[in-house]
């Protein structure tokens, strides 16, 4: 999950209170508010792409 330091509709501690409903989360803190995937697209592609490369390196170890 990215959290967004500063979402004011979305308060940090609820972000980061993804575990119990998402077993093996992880929040990842980025810079910007709400609409940080509008305004930093590069950040939030960043961390996907990031995301997806660990989970495939994942996969492959345990083939």
């Amino acid at each position: 999950m990215l959290a967004p330091r500063r979402d004011i509709f979305i308060t940090p501690a609820s972000q980061v209170d993804i575990g119990r409903w998402a077993i093996n989360s992880r929040v990842h803190s980025v810079d910007g508010g709400h609409w940080v995937p509008l305004f930093n697209p590069t950040a939030v592609a960043d961390h996907v792409r990031s995301f997806v490369s660990e989970d495939a390196n994942s996969i492959r170890e345990a083939r």
